[in-house]
C-alpha cells in the first residue's frame, strides 16, 4: 500500500483562485486543485490513501477551513484523512484546536509563510504545548522562499521543538532542505518526521538519494504536494532513489500509517 501524507484540495468554487499565481504556465497538466482532481491524481499513481492538508490563511478563516476538511474526510469512504488548521494569531486559536479534535481531524497544518507568523516567537509556544497535550501531530511548511522573509529550517525547528510537549512534528519538504541543504547536519539530530512534498522537483535523483541515504528511513514520509506536483511523478522519483525495498516500504506507507494509527 501507498500513503501520501502531503496533498491538498480546495472547494470547487475556490480551487482555481487558490492555485492562481503559484502554478507556472507549464503546470497545465497537473491536478486542478479540486477534490475530484486529487482523487484522479491518486488513482493514476496507484496510491491507496492520502492525508489532505488544509491551511487557515487568515485569523477569521479557520472555522470554515476545518468544516471543509471534515466534509472531505467524511465523504472519502475512509481513503482520506485530513489535517485541520488554526491561525496562530486568531483570538480563538486554542478553542479551534479543540474543535479540530472534536471534528475528528487527525492533525494540524501550520504554514508560517502563508499565515505570516514567525514560528520562533515565544507568544506561540502555549499553542504548541496545547497541541502536545492534545496529542495532535503538527505538520509545518518548511523552507526559505525568495521574497518571503519568514522561513523555517532545521536550526529554527530545533529551537521550537521542545515547546511541543511530546507532539509528533513533521517538517514538510525535508524540513526545508530545498532552500537550505547546508542544514542537513542539524536535521539529522532532530527527533522529527520529514515529508518529501515537492522534493521530486527540487532535487535531481542523485541528490535526493544522497539525502535519503543519510536520514533514518523510519522518520521519512512519502508526500507529493499534489496539486503543486503530480503524485505519480513524486512516487516514481522515490522509487528511483535506489533505497532498499524495506526502506521504501517504510517511507511509502508504514511510517505514516503508524504515526496516524491508521491500520491496514
Amino acid at each position: 500500500m501507498i500513503l501520501d501524507i502531503h496533498t491538498h484540495c480546495y472547494p470547487d468554487n475556490l480551487a482555481a483562485a487558490a492555485l492562481r499565481g503559484w502554478k507556472g504556465p507549464g503546470d497545465a497538466t497537473l491536478p486542478d486543485g479540486t477534490l475530484a482532481g486529487l482523487l484522479h491524481d491518486l488513482d493514476d499513481a496507484g496510491i491507496d490513501r492520502a492525508v489532505v492538508l488544509h491551511v487557515a490563511h487568515r485569523p477569521s478563516s479557520a472555522h470554515g477551513v476545518n468544516q471543509f476538511a471534515r466534509e472531505v474526510q467524511e465523504g472519502s469512504g475512509g481513503r482520506l484523512r485530513c489535517f485541520g488548521s488554526v491561525h496562530p494569531d486568531a483570538p480563538d486559536a486554542m478553542e479551534e484546536l479543540w474543535r479540530i479534535k472534536a471534528l475528528g481531524l487527525h492533525g494540524v497544518k501550520l504554514h508560517p509563510m502563508f499565515q505570516r507568523f514567525d514560528p520562533t516567537d515565544s507568544r506561540y509556544f502555549p499553542l504548541y504545548r496545547e497541541m502536545g497535550h492534545m496529542g495532535l501531530p503538527v505538520l509545518f511548511h518548511c523552507g526559505r522562499h525568495p521574497g518571503h522573509p519568514i522561513s523555517l529550517v532545521p536550526d529554527q525547528m530545533a529551537a521550537i521543538l521542545p515547546h511541543f510537549a511530546g507532539a509528533q512534528v513533521i517538517g514538510a519538504h525535508l524540513c526545508g532542505l530545498c532552500g537550505a541543504p547546508e542544514q542537513l547536519s542539524t536535521l539529522l539530530r532532530l527527533p522529527i518526521y520529514v515529508d518529501l512534498g515537492y522534493c521530486a522537483r527540487y532535487f535531481d535523483s542523485s541528490t535526493l538519494s544522497r539525502f535519503l541515504g543519510r536520514l533514518d528511513p523510519a522518520r521519512v514520509l512519502f508526500g507529493s504536494d499534489t496539486p503543486w506536483d503530480s503524485a505519480g511523478f513524486a512516487l516514481r522519483a522515490l522509487e528511483r532513489t535506489g533505497l532498499s525495498s524495506r526502506a521504501l516500504e517504510q517511507i511509502s506507507f508504514q511510517n505514516a500509517a503508524q504515526l496516524l494509527d491508521w491500520p491496514v
